[in-house]
């Protein structure tokens, strides 16, 4: 058969030539922005969506995490070395994630003290963008928080796979402690 080069699409065309009306031309880049935009997925060779990607991502995460969990509350000596191994990696992840996290919120801060000390007429527009952004993002956190303790002070609070045993704080198992105790006081 001819070389796919010197075909057109139905895999026809002269052998050895090529067409005359040159080359096909690439396909249109794509739009990672647009949510409705196919993307080859590299491991499966199939065509998913970016939603569809972040749902199978979000699912595995998940599982992993129910599995974690399984393996946190076994008694050291019924490990086993694979889970002893995975359960090691997970934590150091977790662990390289949470201070990420905590690096990335003191550079925030000391940009938001930099910003402060500069008078409000001098800053640059760049600046004054980064301060509003940082406000809403706070603002938003905030209200978070404060939903999620009236629901913990009500006992609607269902604590998710994420708060029952692996907290950002260190404190593992905190969340879960709380939701206990609210939910049997009643």
């Amino acid at each position: 058969p001819p070389h796919p080069y010197y075909t057109n699409h139905h895999g026809l065309g002269k052998e050895h030539s090529i067409p005359e009306d040159g080359p096909t031309p690439p396909p249109p880049p794509l739009d990672f922005h647009n949510n409705d935009t196919n993307v080859s997925n590299m491991i499966t060779g199939t065509i998913m969506t970016l939603d569809k990607q972040r749902q199978e991502t979000r699912r595995k995460e998940n599982d992993l995490k129910k599995r974690m969990k399984a393996i946190s509350e076994k008694a050291e000596a019924d490990r086993t070395e694979e889970e002893k191994q995975s359960y090691a990696l997970f934590e150091e992840r977790r662990q390289r994630k949470n201070k990420r996290s905590r690096e990335r919120t003191r550079e925030r801060k000391s940009e938001y003290i930099r910003i402060m000390d500069i008078p409000e007429q001098q800053r640059t527009e760049q600046e004054r963008e980064w301060l509003m952004t940082f406000m809403k993002a706070k603002k938003r956190k905030n209200e978070g928080d404060r939903m999620r303790r009236e629901r913990i002070k009500r006992g609607l609070f269902v604590a998710s796979s994420y708060e029952e045993g692996f907290s950002d704080s260190g404190n593992e198992g905190t969340a879960t402690t709380t939701t206990t105790k609210t939910l049997n006081a009643e």
